[in-house]
């Protein structure tokens, strides 16, 4: 691989890699709902995909992650389309996410990348379905990479508050100007143990799978354990 020089990686990429599906996995649901599907070649496998229990139907565009080396959950999204936005919210409430972690802007470059699914301003509120969502505090003092805004989500059943940690400078296929924001994030999200985490930036794959990646990373070097795989 490290032969074939940059352009070579790209190609193979672009003609192997891309469409590269692991054996024995399917991606029926997501083929049936590609309205949901903010891209149609990022592919949702059935194994792993978070089913809805509440919803009008049971998919969204998420898979969990989780087992070794991780010490909490993730779940990785794209992010939400003003029609998948209720899904959105009634997966969080499922799933009893105690973060998220949006790695987009709403709009990049001219082009829409996520939907504005999070009340920004203190005391401001959102419903989505049965779902209201409440910013109860912001606090963009200590970087300036990212903010942190705490949400009280609750509907009929459950009530949550929420770690919401935007990521504003890292630009689609593009290097962050931060080099420690991710293990800043990720020792924030570290404290909420056996509690999943929502990853997501607009396909949910690029920024949100370097996220996941480099907890992976850390976590296996830390436990001191051979790698298995």
């Amino acid at each position: 691989m490290f032969g074939l020089g940059t352009e070579g990686i790209v190609k193979k990429y672009q003609t192997d890699l891309k469409t590269y599906i692991p054996p024995n996995m399917s991606h029926t649901a997501f083929d049936k709902n590609m309205k949901k599907n903010r891209y149609k070649d990022v592919i949702c496998l059935d194994k792993t995909r978070v089913v809805l229990q509440n919803g009008e139907s049971d998919y969204i565009h998420a898979n969990h992650v989780k087992g070794d080396p991780f010490l909490n959950p993730f779940i990785c999204t794209q992010g939400p389309m003003q029609i998948t936005v209720n899904d959105f919210w009634i997966m969080i409430m499922q799933e009893k996410v105690s973060n998220i972690i949006m790695l987009c802007n709403v709009r990049e470059e001219g082009k829409n990348k996520c939907f504005q699914y999070w009340p920004q301003d203190v005391g401001s509120s959102l419903t989505f379905g049965d779902v209201q969502i409440k910013c109860a505090e912001v606090d963009n003092s200590k970087d300036t990479t990212f903010v942190i805004s705490v949400l009280q989500a609750e509907n009929r059943n459950t009530r949550l508050t929420i770690k919401h940690l935007r990521w504003k400078e890292w630009p689609d296929k593009g290097v962050p100007s931060s080099v420690l924001a991710p293990f800043r994030i990720l020792k924030i999200v570290r404290q909420s143990l056996n509690r999943a985490t929502v990853v997501h930036c607009s396909a949910g794959i690029g920024r949100t799978g370097c996220i996941v990646a480099i907890e992976m990373a850390l976590q296996q070097i830390l436990s001191g354990k051979p790698l298995a795989y």
